[in-house]
């Protein structure tokens, strides 16, 4: 699932106020846009939605993504880069990746 935070000032106490989540369709949340998605799920879906997900994350806004293998973080790298995102982070725990990336300038 993707889950979705509006962060105009984060206090993580307040956090499950935050926190929308969603059913995994992304078409319901319209032209809502946040500072800070996270999303674990699959590589193959995470990079069919790269440019949505870009659509709903707010500028300079965080992209937190997980479940990706090591072996797809270079396509899904590639995406990204190409949707106008920066990647900030990677890390790795055995064969699984999460990644942190920031939306770039609309292009």
């Amino acid at each position: 699932c993707i889950y979705w935070l509006d962060a105009l000032d984060v206090d993580l106490s307040w956090l499950p106020r935050l926190v929308r989540k969603l059913s995994c369709v992304l078409d319901v949340i319209g032209d809502l846009s946040f500072d800070l998605v996270a999303a674990n799920i699959n590589s193959r879906v995470l990079i069919d939605y790269a440019f949505r997900l870009r659509k709903n994350l707010k500028q300079d806004g965080l992209l937190i993504a997980s479940g990706i293998l090591l072996s797809e973080l270079k396509m899904v790298e590639k995406r990204f880069l190409s949707s106008g995102y920066t990647v900030e982070e990677v890390d790795s725990i055995g064969e699984w990746i999460g990644i942190v990336m920031r939306r770039g300038e609309t292009k």
